[in-house]
């Protein structure tokens, strides 16, 4: 039984066993060593008494580079000193970053600095002045914010875009008045907001308008409403006001062609005017208005022109007794005759309605109906073109009918036919405008080539087109071939082949180089002429295939294709002068491996 080391399990063969037994043993401790040597398996320990030497690095570091290091580090170092530690070093660092400690601003009393200072939060002054600019004033007043030198007080003030000209600044002073001052007179305040107080423009103290204090009471005196005065003419005023319903009301309604006699006047039992020869009417509501208009339910008005700037809502019928036209484009129309509704376009009249049907563009053409047959969805009658009726597709395709028997698509473009039908007859289709297929009373005929995708099912047979003795003829589980009215090949489910004449073709072979093609025959002859070298042709994978060789020798000498085994592995000696041997040859893995024998010896 084998036995294995301890750590590693390596095996230590048996002595005595055979080569195969040791050889299984060694190449799995190689495979072991290998797996520890490239660190798939871990090593358990490595004990080394001398040197290790190292070119790579170890757990990606470089050990000499690394080692250096090490060995600057001086003896008892260690990496956790204490800040008393330090301390006890007394170091006294003279710079930071190069920079010495007077370049830095002192936090625990009062320092200067001489280049610009940038806040990006806020700069806060907590208890102390803040002061930007020249402090020309006593540092006792207590400044909030920014105080600029041109400042003439020293009261509290915060000082905002100051400039030293004095005129443009704001100014706000703690708990009293707001200053904003924009050029010119520098004794006087551009705006003034003063607590509790109207704000002053100049000099003087002007309300300003906001939602709080705005609406009826505020003495806010609009000039103009929606870009009117109130004093405008009727004529564009737009200050007179309707109701909820539209209606507008009013006291008086004044018309410079109104002239009444009397004082009172009423039309009927809704509408009363009134009027004391002062030219205005007073009425009582919105029906005898209209009424007294002549425009009441039950009134008939006829206007000689009437031009509506808006909709026009008709509860009831519009009758018209010409056309519609579109406002301004007087060829585009709806025109209304007898029996008729025509709609124009740009001058042209393109749809026709009548009691015949619906016309599209000139009256050359044939009308859309109803369906007077048995089938479809809508029907085109009359307007034939060329004595063809039909629907086109952009003057491109066309299907029609000639109004007699014959139907098709044809092309418009090409002028040819692409599909033709004879009413209960033939049937042609077109290949650039020449019948490749037609379909008559006996099937169906094709001027070409038939191309399958797909299976091609035949109940009988197959002829030769002009010879119909030569066919393929279809049974149930067997094809039979015929030639010249012969039947010359059977073929059947069980995979036999059946001749009317059996044999196998044979070919006559020549020269010093041969290429036997089993393709052409199953037997062949060569008498030779020298030393002969032969070639067998690849044959079909996966099919047995064989020939027979009839050689007659001159003296000279053969060469077989190494694909050949003889029977009792060695080739026969080619045959002697006028000698005839008989070869036999089989294969059935398409040529790769040829079994050869000699069948006949000198049968000759």
């Amino acid at each position: 039984m084998v036995a294995y080391t301890t750590t590693y399990s390596f095996a230590k063969p048996t002595v005595g066993d055979d080569e195969d037994v040791w050889g299984g043993y060694l190449n799995g401790n190689f495979d072991t060593l290998e797996s520890l040597l490239k660190g798939t398996t871990a090593l358990t320990a490595i004990n080394v008494t001398g040197n290790i030497t190292v070119g790579g690095n170890v757990d990606g570091r470089d050990i000499a580079a690394d080692g250096t290091k090490l060995d600057g580090i001086e003896s008892g170092a260690t990496a956790d000193q204490t800040k008393a530690d330090i301390d006890a070093l007394n170091i006294d660092a003279d710079t930071v970053d190069s920079l010495h400690a007077s370049s830095f601003l002192r936090s625990d009393q009062s320092d200067t600095m001489t280049g610009d200072l940038t806040v990006s939060e806020n700069l806060k002054a907590d208890g102390g002045n803040l002061i930007i600019g020249d402090d020309a004033y006593s540092t006792s007043t207590s400044y909030v914010g920014m105080k600029t030198s041109f400042m003439s007080n020293t009261t509290d003030y915060m000082i905002i875009s100051g400039t030293n000209d004095g005129n443009t600044y704001v100014s706000a002073k703690s708990g009293s008045d707001v200053h904003i001052r924009g050029g010119g007179n520098n004794s006087v305040y551009s705006l003034t907001v003063y607590p509790d107080q109207w704000p002053t423009v100049g000099n003087s103290a002007h309300s300003i308008w906001h939602s709080g204090n705005d609406g009826s009471g505020s003495g806010l005196d609009a000039d103009l409403l929606d870009g009117y005065h109130a004093s405008e003419s009727s004529t564009g005023s737009t200050l007179a006001a309707r109701n909820s319903s539209g209606d507008l009301y009013m006291r008086y309604g004044i018309s410079a062609y109104l002239s009444m006699s009397h004082t009172t006047y009423q039309r009927d039992s809704d509408t009363t005017f009134y009027s004391s020869g002062d030219n205005y009417i007073r009425k009582n509501n919105a029906t005898g208005f209209k009424n007294s208009l002549g425009l009441g339910t039950g009134d008939s008005p006829s206007f000689a022109g009437l031009n509506i700037n808006g909709n026009l809502n008709a509860a009831d019928n519009i009758y018209i007794a010409g056309s519609l036209y579109h406002e301004g484009d007087t060829d585009t129309f709806l025109s209304f005759g007898t029996n008729s509704v025509a709609i124009g376009a740009g001058g042209s009249q393109e749809i026709t309605v009548t009691p015949t049907g619906v016309q599209l563009g000139d009256t050359g053409n044939g009308y859309f109906q109803p369906v007077s047959g048995n089938y479809g969805s809508i029907q085109i009658d009359g307007g034939a073109h060329t004595g063809w009726e039909g629907y086109s597709i952009g003057g491109r395709a066309v299907f029609m009918h000639n109004n007699s028997t014959t139907t098709g698509i044809y092309n418009d473009v090409d002028n040819e036919w692409l599909l033709n039908c004879t009413h209960n007859g033939e049937t042609y289709l077109y290949y650039n405008g020449t019948y490749k297929f037609n379909t008559n009373s006996t099937g169906a005929n094709i001027q070409g080539d038939l191309n399958a995708v797909d299976n091609i099912y035949v109940a009988d047979n197959i002829y030769h087109e002009g010879d119909t003795d030569t066919r393929i003829n279809f049974g149930t589980n067997h094809i039979n071939f015929y030639a010249g009215g012969t039947e010359i090949l059977e073929v059947w489910n069980t995979g036999t082949y059946n001749y009317n004449v059996y044999y196998e073709d044979y070919d006559a072979l020549s020269g010093t180089s041969v290429t036997v093609n089993c393709d052409t025959a199953q037997a062949f002859s060569l008498t030779m002429t020298g030393n002969t070298t032969f070639t067998f042709n690849s044959v079909t994978n996966a099919w047995s295939t064989g020939f027979v060789l009839e050689l007659t020798g001159n003296g000279g000498t053969v060469t077989w294709p190494t694909s050949v085994d003889w029977a009792g592995g060695t080739a026969p000696d080619a045959p002697a002068s006028g000698e005839t041997d008989i070869y036999v040859f089989w294969t059935r893995d398409g040529g790769t491996t040829w079994y050869g024998v000699l069948s006949v010896d000198a049968a000759a």
